[in-house]
C-alpha cells in the first residue's frame, strides 16, 4: 500500500511460490482500495490464463471496465483506444493475477515512457522505411508531436508502414501539427461543434482519404477523441 501511494512507483510485481499467497495479498491490496480513501479513479481486476495473448489480455480489460473497444485484429490500434479509455478515467490500477508469462505493457496499451512510443511506431512501420537520418528525424519528431497518446501513433504507424519516401513522412508530421493547431484555435474562439470540425479538417485535407465520407469521418473521430 505504501508503494501505490508513492507517485514515482509505476509497477509492482508480487512473485512467489504456487500456493505461498500471491493472490490472497493482491485480494486484500484490492479490497482496501475498494472499501478505503484513496487517489485512485478506477481499480481493475483481471485473472489472465496460462497462455493469454495481448488481444486476450486486451479483451479482459475491457470487459471488466464494461467498455467497448474496435473488434478490429490490430493489437496496436486497440491498444490506442484502451490507452484513450485509460487516460480519460484518471488514476487506475490495474491489477494482473496468475500471470505466467513476462510481456510489455506498451502492446497491451500502457505506455512508460517516450521510449515506448517510440518503439512502438517503430515495430509497426518497419526498421527499413525509417533507416536513413532524414526520416529518422522526423519519424522521432511524430513521436513527440504525438505526447505519448497512444491512438495517434497507432493511426499514424498504420499509415506510413512500408513508406520509405521522404515528402510523404514530411507531410505526415505537417497533419498531426496542423489538427492541433485547428483544434486550439477553434477552442479559443467558440464552443465548437466536434462533426463540423472533423469536416474542416477533411476540406482541408488534413485527414488522409480513406475511401469514403463515413471513414474519414471515423478517423477524424478517432483522432478527436485523443486531441
Amino acid at each position: 500500500m505504501q508503494h501505490l501511494r508513492n507517485d514515482d512507483v509505476r509497477k509492482i510485481g508480487v512473485y512467489g511460490m504456487v500456493g505461498v499467497g500471491k493472490t490472497s495479498v493482491a485480494k486484500v491490496v484490492n479490497d482496501e482500495l475498494l472499501n478505503g480513501v484513496n487517489n485512485f479513479d478506477i481499480l481493475v481486476w483481471v485473472t489472465i490464463s496460462r497462455k493469454c495473448s495481448v488481444i486476450e489480455l486486451q479483451k479482459k480489460v475491457v470487459k471488466a471496465m464494461n467498455v467497448v473497444i474496435t473488434e478490429d485484429g490490430d493489437e496496436t490500434l486497440r491498444a490506442g483506444m484502451l490507452s484513450e479509455i485509460l487516460s480519460e478515467k484518471g488514476r487506475f490500477v490495474l491489477i494482473l493475477d496468475n500471470v505466467w508469462e513476462r510481456f510489455f505493457l506498451k502492446k497491451f496499451g500502457i505506455l512508460e515512457s517516450s521510449g515506448d512510443a517510440w518503439t512502438l511506431l517503430s515495430d509497426k512501420v518497419g526498421q527499413n522505411p525509417i533507416s536513413s537520418t532524414d526520416l529518422l528525424l522526423i519519424a522521432k519528431s511524430i513521436v513527440k508531436r504525438c505526447l505519448g497518446l497512444l491512438l495517434v501513433i497507432a493511426i499514424v504507424a498504420n499509415s506510413m508502414r512500408g513508406k520509405d519516401n521522404l515528402p510523404i513522412w514530411m507531410n505526415a508530421l505537417r497533419r498531426i501539427q496542423n489538427c492541433l493547431l485547428t483544434s486550439e484555435s477553434n477552442h479559443e474562439n467558440s464552443v465548437i461543434l466536434k462533426e463540423q470540425l472533423i469536416k474542416d479538417w477533411i476540406e482541408k485535407e488534413l485527414i488522409e482519404e480513406m475511401g469514403s465520407m463515413e471513414a474519414n469521418l471515423d478517423k477524424g473521430q478517432a483522432i478527436l477523441r485523443t486531441l
